[in-house]
């Protein structure tokens, strides 16, 4: 398993219910259908993830029973599972080894993670303790940085959600960088779009013709984690 920093998602379809439109600029502005396809949305979407770790494996740490992932290239049998004693803790160890991973993601359950955590160590593995609860964290605040960047757009009159239904998209994502880099022009930045965006050029680059405001601008830069 590799541990991953999360990037933002490609667009929707156009027309798709839209989790972050223009209905979308503040989450206490939406009603309860709205925020529950906001959530949704974030949650089941397939993000695309940038590598941090090549050679890492995580472990569901319990009171019995251990389940070890590594990449599954590494081995016929990627997940296996250990039992509790030094002895099989030794032999998750060699296992690891074996499978050539350096970097140990446990989740912090009591402290069962420990023995785990001691024996990982003296192998010279590089271990990190992380908690379950961390996604959901994380997920939160990517969705009020997200209506935070809405927000600073549509006081602009930048009206980009009404042609790109995800704004934390690659598209998107192009689109605001350029911006903060000081470009205007409504055409150059409607090209940086992706072919597999429905809106045609011009009307992307009508919906980029705003009142252009130094501070809202600024408060672009406050992108989803």
């Amino acid at each position: 398993m590799k541990l991953r920093k999360e990037q933002p998602q490609q667009k929707q379809k156009k027309n798709a219910p839209s989790a972050r439109g223009p209905e979308s600029a503040g989450w206490h502005q939406m009603n309860r259908k709205q925020r529950r396809e906001m959530a949704r949305k974030i949650q089941a979407e397939d993000l695309s993830l940038e590598v941090v770790h090549p050679h890492a494996a995580g472990i569901d740490i319990g009171n019995e029973s251990h389940y070890v992932a590594v990449p599954s290239t590494r081995d016929e049998q990627p997940v296996r599972r250990f039992g509790c004693t030094t002895a099989e803790l030794k032999a998750m160890a060699a296992w690891l080894k074996q499978c050539g991973i350096r970097t140990v993601a446990l989740q912090s359950t009591g402290v069962y993670w420990i023995p785990v955590y001691d024996i990982l160590e003296a192998v010279g593995s590089e271990v990190y303790l992380v908690n379950a609860r961390q996604r959901q964290d994380l997920v939160q605040s990517a969705v009020r940085h997200i209506q935070r960047m809405q927000k600073a757009l549509t006081q602009m009159n930048i009206q980009l959600a009404n042609v790109l239904s995800d704004i934390s998209g690659k598209s998107g994502q192009a689109i605001i960088h350029a911006i903060l880099q000081g470009e205007r022009d409504p055409y150059e930045l409607a090209a940086l779009c992706n072919n597999n965006v429905k809106a045609s050029e011009e009307e992307i680059a009508r919906s980029l013709e705003g009142n252009w405001v130094e501070n809202p601008a600024y408060s672009c830069r406050v992108t989803p984690v």
